[in-house]
């Protein structure tokens, strides 16, 4: 199985400018997804504050989970996509 990967990184070439464009759009991905979780909590606290009337820790704590949530679908749609399109045969 090792060797299917070693030969489809291969056959994917890529030199060194796309592994640097690759990085810089890895890293505004990033910074996108972790501005947004975090914008969107603030809002959660502020609408919770606004309906209870104090601080307390509610639901909108579930917020902050938002990133590996965000990785880890992405990377289950990638394999999905990977094995619909045939790239495995086990």
């Amino acid at each position: 199985m090792s060797g299917n990967l070693v030969a489809a990184v291969c056959a994917r070439g890529g030199g060194d400018v796309n592994k640097g464009k690759n990085r810089i759009a890895a890293a505004v991905e990033l910074a996108a997804v972790l501005l947004i979780t975090a914008a969107a909590f603030v809002w959660g606290q502020r609408a919770a504050l606004i309906e209870r009337g104090y601080t307390a820790h509610g639901g909108e704590y579930l917020l902050l989970p938002i990133p590996a949530i965000y990785y880890t679908g992405k990377r289950i749609a990638a394999d999905w996509i990977a094995e619909l399109r045939g790239g495995e045969n086990e």
